[in-house]
């Protein structure tokens, strides 16, 4: 179970200020402060709109314990980037036999994470009650939680508010301003699947947000599409429904992107950011190690790429080497599911996704074959960071129709 601290001075700080600029969420905030769930775990808060002002949102960092059974690895950190790189090689290379051969069986992982999240309610909801319904948003590889809200032509945030939903947008486990744990050993797929377990139920529970949330809506992009289907194996009962972005039925390309990727160790590309992490925690390093997997142009906008860049995150050894693990289909999720791709996505599709079929519907059909109602959509003349996309309106506007058609 998450471990929630007690902030609620600061939550009443937070109210006085978000009443200056807002009587609507300030009255939400009210009644926070007049709860008797009111123990919050709001670390550093901090005040802020979305990027196109639609949402007003809280953001700081939350204590969740989680424990999950992780693979016991041998090896260590690569000595420098010459070894970093032959790594990378032998974990992509045919045949590989590197995971097994420094596979020394599992154990058991258990702790108190400090994660940092962003929780954005409707602008104009004059209660809390009338959000009933929270949008969960994982990220993938090489982003943070930014991805959601990285300009106002490209929030899903703003357009999860427009539409009525509160958000909790947050940095995985190593990523961005979340704790940086033992990235071989610690941070593995495993563990971030009961991190999401644990904070879906305190969205649940009201140790999280302004209320009980009624619903959660699991929203979720690339790797973490894929530790959204392995939470849904274990726990199929947890999400209203799914949103699967970036996305398909298979990873044989994955070795492309990796190797596009031209992954860094993070402390040489960036010392004064990242100058205290492990070797074993890689960065993309250059715009064309962001671009080539990531985007097609010219259809996005030059500084949208530039704010995916400038904001780029760390991932871990322990990520790449146990990410396969949960790749796995989730027969016993029953709810809706929608799967949407951009048509050009690189990382799963290859470029193209619709061939040899549609990658978004025969991954639905893989994975998620109970689904009570289920769409897919292939965004035109994007790739696989749908979000910094010109066309990315398109996508927002079919995940939330979607939403909508299923009473939700």
């Amino acid at each position: 179970m998450a471990a929630f601290g007690c902030f609620l001075y600061m939550l009443l700080c937070a109210l006085v200020l978000l009443c200056q600029a807002s009587t609507t969420i300030g009255s939400s905030l009210s009644d926070l402060a007049h709860s008797d769930t009111a123990s919050r775990t709001f670390h550093n808060l901090s005040l802020s709109s979305s990027k196109g002002g639609h949402a007003l949102c809280v953001s700081g960092q939350v204590s969740v314990t989680a424990s999950a059974t992780n693979q016991k690895f041998s090896i260590q950190p690569p000595a420098n980037q010459f070894a970093a790189t032959e790594l990378i090689q032998e974990l992509l290379q045919i045949n590989s036999t590197l995971v097994p051969a420094n596979t020394a069986g599992v154990q058991t992982i258990s702790g108190t994470y400090d994660l940092a999240v962003q929780l954005c309610y409707p602008a104009n909801v004059t209660s809390a009650s009338q959000v009933s319904t929270v949008q969960i948003l994982t990220h993938g590889v090489g982003l943070d939680k930014s991805y959601w809200d990285i300009a106002p032509s490209n929030s899903y945030v703003d357009a999860a508010a427009c539409a009525g939903y509160a958000t909790l947008a947050y940095d995985r486990l190593g990523v961005g301003a979340s704790q940086h744990p033992d990235p071989i050993n610690v941070l593995q797929s495993s563990l971030e699947v009961e991190l999401l377990h644990q904070l879906i139920k305190a969205l649940h529970d009201g140790s999280i947000g302004l209320q009980k949330f009624e619903k959660v809506v699991c929203t979720a992009h690339s790797f973490g599409s894929i530790i959204q289907a392995g939470h849904d194996t274990k726990y199929p009962d947890e999400c209203a429904a799914v949103l699967a972005t970036g996305i398909s039925d298979t990873i044989e390309y994955l070795s492309d992107t990796q190797l596009a990727n031209n992954p860094a160790i993070a402390n040489t590309v960036n010392a004064t950011k990242f100058g205290s992490l492990s070797n074993a925690y890689f960065i993309n390093p250059t715009m064309i190690s962001v671009q080539q997997p990531f985007f097609r142009y010219p259809f996005f906008d030059i500084a949208v790429f530039e704010k995916v860049f400038e904001s780029r995150a760390t991932y871990s050894l322990g990520e790449l080497f146990t990410l396969p693990l949960i790749f796995t289909a989730a027969p016993n999720y029953k709810g809706p599911v929608d799967v949407v791709d951009g048509f050009n996505d690189f990382s799963f599709c290859l470029g193209d996704c619709s061939k040899p079929g549609n990658r978004a519907q025969a991954y639905r059909t893989a994975f998620y074959p109970a689904a009570s109602q289920s769409d897919s959509y292939l965004v035109p003349d994007t790739g696989h960071v749908i979000n910094a996309h010109k066309n990315a309106g398109l996508a927002f506007s079919q995940m939330i129709s979607f939403l909508k058609s299923n009473g939700l």
